[in-house]
């Protein structure tokens, strides 16, 4: 499903025709405004956009708060100051800019936390055991 929203907002079938990532997020309506005069904050509310897509970010926010990558210790950082549901909102926007610039940079996500070699060595090393066995390279086990 994230793949699908990214394409379609990279393809411009949104109504996201941007040259910088940080267009993406207005023009979705995933930013929250910033207004304050007299050191009053007024209104931070997101505006009405495609509510399809802003669902679909925010479900993926969510689910990026409780899974084990960077994007959970923003939750985390931003869940202390701005509360809940903003923090979700703010990282849905973060997830926006970010699926935007790998489309335009045609990269594939690379999580800071993540050690993906430890992770296919894990997945891998069974396999890698039983071809040793196998081909006589490693006694069998007894």
């Amino acid at each position: 499903e994230a793949v699908l929203v990214a394409r379609a907002v990279a393809d411009g079938n949104l109504q996201v025709q941007v040259s910088e990532r940080v267009q993406a997020g207005r023009r979705l309506r995933m930013c929250p405004g910033n207004n304050e005069s007299a050191g009053k904050r007024k209104s931070g509310r997101i505006r009405k956009g495609n509510a399809w897509v802003r669902r679909l970010l925010c479900e993926f926010g969510q689910a990026a708060g409780r899974s084990r990558c960077a994007l959970k210790d923003k939750f985390q950082a931003l869940n202390v100051r701005k509360g809940h549901k903003r923090s979700i909102v703010a990282l849905g926007h973060k997830m926006l800019r970010t699926i935007y610039a790998m489309l335009s940079k045609n990269t594939h996500y690379v999580d800071k936390t993540v050690d993906y070699e430890a992770l296919m060595v894990a997945r891998n090393a069974p396999r890698w055991l039983q071809m040793l066995v196998k081909h006589g390279f490693v006694p069998a086990p007894a």
